[in-house]
């Protein structure tokens, strides 16, 4: 819809680009970068256009999938893009305000969305990951989804190749754990859109590569990995998946100096043991209802809702404030035709726009005075006073 949709141009090219695609001007403070409207610099969202509630995902086609079971898809759901690569959706599930965010592969992608959003969401902010993996264990098959309960990071260590006498190719963290009660209410929620079967918790690793810090073998590179995944079912027996977000998510949670819940679901596209992979067909559906299962999980996680962010600059507020200022502007218009004697006992209670003009007080004055008739030819134009947006729109 034009109403919420963000219609930008591309500056440097002086064309439009894209009907959701974000274009910053004058950018400011080297040390945390906004634009002049505080858009930050990467995501390019400003206060407003993220709502307390996150669901993150990697690929752009999997948060429209999941974009789709908003509330009024796609006229009531507001959608932004970056020329880096990040697409912000955000809207309502079952009334519930919620973002879904892509935000591409890897820590590095992962740690700048996660940064900006949480200097753009005043109050609590709760991010779940639903995304995909490997799965190091014969016993979970490819179609899984597993809740990661907890994570370690595996990173290359370029050192060792400087100094070989350490035979430590690559460093594996301590784990972190997620958000408890967010993890249960994400896994019931999975449950029982997929059977209990189908889902799995168990511990992640988050590899800095999708390459050599996940033990794939580059013939054209020496990468000395070839017991990597060996050694980490060594150390942690419990892991079951592979993939290359969450620990930052859960690190960032745990650091953050505002309340920040955090939990992560992958679904299984391969398994490293057996080579099997995932077929397109089965991992569409699980991303159209797994994702629902977490929207689910996460709308129903427990915020107070007198620190949540509201107001009309908020952009899942603003199609209900527009119906609410259109109603009432209807229902005035049409009041003022009928003669007081015609006018019903509904009409007379109506709320009227509280006006900013003090020359005009609506409660006792007929309303027909707060607006100027003008006559343009054969055309009747009616124009009304500005009306005080600080305020309630009715009173």
């Amino acid at each position: 819809g034009l109403f919420l949709s963000s219609r930008t141009f591309m500056a440097s090219k002086g064309k439009k680009e894209d009907d959701h695609m974000v274009v910053q001007v004058g950018l400011r403070d080297a040390n945390f970068p906004k634009d002049e409207s505080g858009r930050v610099y990467h995501v390019g969202v400003k206060p407003g256009e993220v709502a307390n509630r996150v669901v993150t995902v990697g690929s752009t086609p999997r948060a429209q999938r999941m974009a789709a079971c908003l509330d009024g898809f796609p006229d009531k759901v507001n959608t932004l893009s970056h020329y880096r690569g990040y697409v912000v959706h955000t809207g309502r599930f079952h009334g519930v305000p919620v973002s879904i965010i892509a935000s591409g592969m890897g820590i590095g992608m992962v740690d700048i969305m996660i940064r900006e959003v949480r200097a753009v969401v005043e109050g609590p902010l709760v991010m779940v990951r639903y995304g995909t993996c490997g799965c190091l264990r014969d016993d979970v098959d490819i179609g899984s989804v597993v809740v990661q309960s907890k994570a370690i990071c595996v990173l290359r260590n370029s050192d060792d190749w400087l100094h070989p006498e350490t035979r430590e190719p690559y460093l594996m963290s301590q784990p972190i754990c997620a958000h408890e009660d967010l993890s249960r209410i994400v896994k019931e929620e999975l449950k029982n859109a997929l059977g209990a079967n189908t889902v799995q918790e168990g511990l992640d690793v988050t590899a800095d590569s999708f390459y050599g810090s996940q033990g794939r073998c580059d013939p054209h590179f020496e990468d000395r990995n070839d017991t990597l995944l060996d050694d980490i079912l060594a150390k942690y027996p419990d892991t079951i998946t592979l993939e290359m977000e969450n620990f930052t998510l859960f690190h960032l949670a745990s650091c953050c100096r505002l309340p920040f819940f955090a939990a992560g679901a992958g679904i299984v596209l391969a398994q490293r043991r057996s080579n099997a992979f995932l077929d397109k067909a089965t991992l569409e559906r699980l991303e159209v209802e797994g994702g629902r299962a977490v929207l689910e999980g996460v709308t129903k996680f427990p915020l107070e809702e007198s620190q949540l962010m509201h107001g009309p600059t908020c952009v899942w507020e603003q199609w209900v404030h527009l119906c609410v200022c259109v109603c009432a502007c209807v229902f005035t218009a049409y009041s003022d035709f009928l003669a007081p004697e015609e006018q019903s006992p509904t009409l007379s209670r109506l709320p009227r726009f509280r006006h900013t003009d003090d020359r005009f007080d609506p409660p006792s004055q007929p309303r027909i005075a707060a607006r100027k008739h003008v006559e343009c030819g054969r055309v009747q134009k009616w124009q009304y006073p500005p009306w005080d947006w600080s305020s309630p729109p009715c009173s």
